[in-house]
């Protein structure tokens, strides 16, 4: 439990190590060690490594929607 005050003490970002790691999939516990583990180790390295891994994830899943997009479209003009 003294994790989770410590976790709670600090401003939310818009991503971190619980984000990037599949948040809507990791259990709290995990989310909680993941979150204490970059309170405890925090530098400029692991900031750059987030943002960089969280832009990777948005673009990929930009990519993944715009296939679907494409594919949808096709898929309409090949039912008409």
């Amino acid at each position: 439990m003294k994790h989770h005050r410590k976790v709670l003490a600090i401003k939310a970002g818009a991503s971190g190590l619980a984000q990037i790691s599949g948040s809507s999939d990791l259990p709290f516990e995990e989310e909680v060690s993941l979150d204490t583990f970059y309170i405890e180790n925090w530098s400029l390295l692991l900031d750059l490594k987030i943002i960089t891994k969280t832009v990777l994830k948005l673009l990929w899943a930009l990519s993944i929607i715009s296939i679907i997009r494409n594919f949808s479209k096709g898929y309409e003009r090949t039912r008409t």
